[in-house]
């Protein structure tokens, strides 16, 4: 019985000192603070910037399928095991942060960066970084320019799963991935090419579902009811054709019939333009095939 209650104090010990340990590396992270130049760019307001910027904000980088169709803010995840994630108000409303200023919203887009230098949890600015500054500005002077919602929102926050994630270097802060150094193109002219497709499927935020290789496959940490992102090298879409893709992203329906779980934000990439799906496809088209979840 004493060998028992030894190995019982052992073994409690060990998960308290796990525990401890999870708890003190995410808090570095939680507490860790950026430093990153604020840029100062001019902001248009005449109608034509503003039209792109709405074709920017929703059909490209689908803002919305995280902040919702008004720019209020949603719950995103609401898991006590893992976190309590909710995706804030962009408007001037009550409980918005539409009054930052223009260089923190930059910031916060392009380095996921709050006005604090504190990082932002889960904003796919990794993806954002890569903006083009053209359009960058039109989707920031769109989303500035939606009516005030009046919605306040809770702090996010981290339950032991997400915690456990970032001590074993999950990168649930893009902020701390990103290369702040890097610099945007100023302008990305649409073209039917491999060249703009990549562009696209980088803004989008498609690696951060299908992961880095594009080869889909469950997503680190993610709850058992999460869907699971598709294989979208041609290994995975083989027998698919440029009409199969645009029926998906605008239909959100497989070349079998099977309808796509809205979780594959189709309802915001319905608006892409012909143009933009060919790019997508041919970019696609061009990848290394990769077994399903294959990096």
């Amino acid at each position: 019985m004493k060998w028992l209650k030894r190995i019982l104090i052992a073994v409690v010990t060990f998960i308290i000192i796990i525990v401890l340990v999870i708890y003190v590396i995410s808090n570095r992270h939680l507490s860790r603070k950026f430093d990153v130049p604020r840029v100062a760019l001019t902001f248009p307001t005449d109608t034509e910037s503003i039209a792109r910027g709405e074709h920017v904000a929703i059909a490209l980088t689908k803002c919305g399928a995280c902040h919702g169709d008004d720019f209020g803010g949603k719950v995103l995840i609401d898991d006590g095991k893992f976190a309590h994630v909710y995706a804030p108000n962009l408007t001037r409303g009550k409980g918005g942060i539409g009054t930052w200023s223009d260089a923190d919203f930059v910031t916060a887009v392009t380095h996921g960066i709050r006005p604090d230098g504190s990082a932002l949890l889960m904003m796919p600015s990794d993806a954002y970084s890569e903006l083009s500054h053209a359009d960058l500005i039109n989707a920031l002077v769109y989303i500035r320019s939606r009516p005030a919602v009046d919605h306040e929102w809770p702090a996010s926050s981290l339950g032991p799963l997400a915690r456990m994630l970032v001590a074993i270097g999950q990168p649930l802060f893009p902020a701390e991935v990103i290369n702040h150094g890097q610099a945007a193109p100023d302008s990305m002219p649409a073209a039917a090419s491999a060249a703009y497709g990549k562009y696209l499927v980088t803004i989008g935020g498609c690696r951060s579902c299908h992961n880095p290789s594009l080869s889909g496959g469950p997503l680190p940490g993610a709850p058992s009811n999460f869907k699971v992102p598709a294989n979208l090298t041609p290994a995975g879409l083989k027998g698919w054709t440029l009409g199969d893709l645009r029926r998906a992203l605008r239909d959100g329906v497989q070349p079998s019939g099977t309808p796509i779980d809205t979780f594959m934000p189709w309802r915001y990439t319905k608006r892409m333009t012909d143009v933009e799906i060919e790019a997508t496809w041919l970019y696609l088209q061009s990848l290394p095939p990769k077994e399903f979840g294959k990096q």
